[in-house]
């Protein structure tokens, strides 16, 4: 099944030229709040009723980059499964939405574009997801880390993993180097956590 994931604002007629130039087989719309009784979304909620598939309605705050990111990242992480092929549009919304689309889009590896009057697809490497920059440990480890961990309590948590302390001190030297973990002496302890916005690649492994 071929999902067409739209960000949308108050002008149906970029959802309606995507649902044209892009097959899709359902639809699912990200929109704030406040579009949710306009005539334009009800008018695509009625059209997308009356096919095989109902339409499906995600709601962000559009002014809010975390929210926007974080849920439309859930959305193509719900959708983008095996059987199903995940396509993006990011011309509706507030600049906000459309960017935090995009960057999601990005780093879960599904084709993104632009339409209007044209389709412009924009680059991006298909099925490169974010988990796949990681190796295996690495992977484990991000998802371990919490703010403030030491390395003996970072090496004690992911003790049922099999990695040895030898390794994590590896991986946080790879990770710190990437800059994704920064690392600062407190008290004698070398404290860890994540560089600023970097938290987020623990949301989309």
């Amino acid at each position: 099944m071929k999902v067409l994931i739209s960000t949308y604002g108050f002008d149906e007629r970029k959802v309606v030229a995507a649902m044209s130039k892009l097959a899709y087989d359902k639809l699912v719309l990200v929109v704030g709040d406040d579009v949710l009784e306009t005539q334009g979304y009800l008018r695509l909620k009625k059209m997308e009723s009356l096919g095989p598939s109902k339409m499906e309605t995600v709601t962000v705050d559009v002014h809010d980059f975390r929210d926007c990111l974080d849920k439309v990242n859930r959305a193509i992480r719900k959708w983008d499964v095996e059987e199903n092929k995940v396509v993006l549009n990011i011309s509706g919304g507030t600049v906000i939405l459309a960017d935090a689309a995009l960057l999601a889009g990005y780093h879960n590896g599904v084709e993104i574009y632009h339409v209007d009057e044209k389709v412009t697809k924009l680059p991006v490497i298909k099925g490169m997801k974010v988990s796949d920059r990681f190796t295996e440990p690495q992977t484990l480890l991000i998802k371990a880390l919490e703010a403030d961990d030491t390395i003996p309590s970072l090496v004690e948590r992911l003790k049922s993993t099999g990695i040895d302390e030898q390794a994590v001190r590896r991986e946080i030297r790879m990770l710190s180097n990437k800059g994704v973990i920064g690392q600062r002496l407190e008290k004698g302890q070398i404290r860890l956590d994540f560089n600023e916005g970097q938290e987020w690649f623990k949301r989309f492994l």
